[in-house]
């Protein structure tokens, strides 16, 4: 993505003097559009080193999504009101079935292993971090058991499909634990403590 390539302006929301860019990660602050230029050849030269990777690690997250019509992708992250109601039809809220994330994750994982080296592996997980809201319409904590059993179930029944993808269930070490060690008080996030254990038993 660059100037030189047909990049346009309106592929960004306007903020003020700078721009909201809804195709990155939610962490990326508003910003000049050199700034976010930037940051997607940032991205664009991690995501290379995929062919030199020998374990691959992804984490679902949730299913409800956000889709930009106009350039025909999908969001990272969910547009301001603001921009819904500056632009009307442009972003597209989905709360994507079990089919439709099957489709998705099949050619998720086909483009990667088509660059990856030949012995490459695939380790998937589920995130235990819950919905904070839910633009579905229904209630939050619904909506997220939905969205989490749907990414749980997928993940086993692809790492079951494929012999060099496996499953690791870090959701289930946290949902299964005691929640008075796993979880920080505001009983979305995993606390610290079972956060390292985790990690030293994927290592090990």
């Amino acid at each position: 993505l660059n100037k030189d390539d047909g990049f346009k302006g309106d592929y960004l929301i306007p903020g003020g003097e700078s721009f909201v860019d809804p195709h990155l990660g939610d962490q990326t602050p508003d910003a000049p559009i050199e700034d976010l230029l930037e940051r997607h050849a940032q991205v664009t030269e991690v995501f290379a080193q995929i062919n030199s990777a020998k374990t691959i690690v992804i984490t679902l997250g949730m299913t409800e999504a956000w889709h930009d019509t106009r350039y025909g992708i999908t969001l990272n992250t969910a547009p301001s009101m603001g921009a819904i109601n500056a632009d009307p039809g442009r972003f597209v809220f989905r709360a994507m079935s079990y089919e439709e994330n099957k489709v998705h994750m099949e050619t998720c994982t086909d483009l990667i292993f088509s660059h990856a080296k030949p012995d490459a592996r695939m380790i998937l997980t589920v995130s235990p971090v819950a919905l904070n809201f839910t633009f579905s319409g229904r209630d939050v904590i619904v909506a997220n058991s939905q969205s989490k059993a749907t990414l749980v179930t997928l993940a086993q029944a692809t790492a079951a499909e494929h012999p060099h993808i496996d499953y690791f269930p870090s959701y289930e070490a946290v949902t299964g634990s005691d929640p008075l060690y796993a979880w920080e008080a505001d009983r979305r996030h995993t606390s610290p403590r079972i956060v390292e254990v985790i990690v030293a038993e994927f290592l090990h």
